[in-house]
């Protein structure tokens, strides 16, 4: 069958590529980092090379995802050499940061589409952390701002960080 790209929640489902991830409803919408709210999850391997599919840097990411009549939901574990210590001196999209697609082609499973809006989240400590919104590959002004809160884990090896994105921006 046809896979559903991100879309408002009555959709309840995640697609990347191949494979779907059920979403479920959240009732603790609180950003604390605590993924034991969230019912959907994916392992995620890092640094994958897009034209050879190998592996460029060993380890998983965690990610777990929800809704809520709000928002839409993205915790994200990532092991780093220096969590959250992304000072805002380099671009958005390097060092630590989140890249979130969403789309809304149902017809076209798979990677990012030039007509997906893209989200970027600088992941540090700050409560106000740094984000873009871009269409089309440019940053846009959008009305919607994600909440974000961001931490090291207690053993310094990895970032954890929770966005609720409105439902009105996707």
């Amino acid at each position: 069958g046809k896979k559903k790209a991100i879309a408002p929640h009555r959709y309840k489902r995640l697609s990347e590529g191949w494979r779907n991830v059920e979403v479920k409803k959240i009732s603790n919408a609180k950003l604390d980092c605590n993924p034991e709210k969230y019912g959907a999850k994916s392992r995620e391997p890092l640094h994958t090379s897009v034209l050879t599919g190998k592996f460029t840097k060993n380890g998983w990411g965690n990610l777990r995802f929800g809704w809520d009549d709000n928002n839409f939901y993205v915790y994200v574990r990532m092991p780093d050499k220096t969590p959250c210590s992304n000072s805002g001196s380099k671009a958005i999209n390097q060092d630590d940061c989140v890249e979130i697609m969403l789309g809304g082609n149902h017809d076209i499973p798979g990677r990012m589409l030039p007509s997906d809006r893209h989200l970027l989240v600088r992941v540090n400590k700050s409560k106000n952390a740094a984000f873009e919104w871009r269409f089309m590959g440019k940053k846009i002004k959008s009305e919607y701002k994600p909440q974000v809160f961001s931490r090291p884990t207690a053993d310094g090896k990895c970032f954890e960080t929770e966005i609720a994105i409105p439902w009105k921006a996707v």
